[in-house]
């Protein structure tokens, strides 16, 4: 990472969904829930790993989510994902949540991490990736 990079971060990878933070998804602190982000973060895997896939996906597991600032009602949550690493039936993509808050267009990093996804039958067993 050059030092540009680490003064002014950016999202890495295409952004594969954009959405508003709302009140209905906050914790008792008025926060949005880290378990709602999540779920945000996984169907925008999901997105990338069906197309893929050419089919039916199943996330086997997050790697190593460290949420780094809270998200407030309000603000603009935008989710990247990194070059997908193809296995025999797994799929890992790099996700980012990155959001800007109200009246500001600057990003502020929200959280990363890795999913892996396996491709499935329409019975649910893993298979190959075509």
């Amino acid at each position: 990472m050059t030092e540009e990079q680490e003064q002014n971060p950016m999202p890495e990878g295409t952004s594969v969904l954009q959405l508003i933070a709302r009140p209905r998804d906050t914790n008792a602190f008025g926060d949005i829930y880290a378990g709602w982000l999540v779920d945000q973060m996984d169907q925008a895997a999901e997105v990338v790993a069906t197309t893929l896939a050419k089919g039916r996906c199943a996330t086997v597991s997050i790697d190593s989510l460290d949420f780094m600032s809270p998200i407030p009602v309000g603000a603009k949550i935008e989710i990247f994902a990194g070059e997908p690493t193809l296995g025999r039936s797994s799929i890992t993509v790099p996700m980012e949540a990155w959001i800007a808050l109200p009246g500001n267009d600057e990003l502020i990093k929200v959280t990363a991490g890795d999913w892996v996804m396996v491709a499935i039958t329409k019975a649910g067993n893993i298979r190959a990736l075509d």
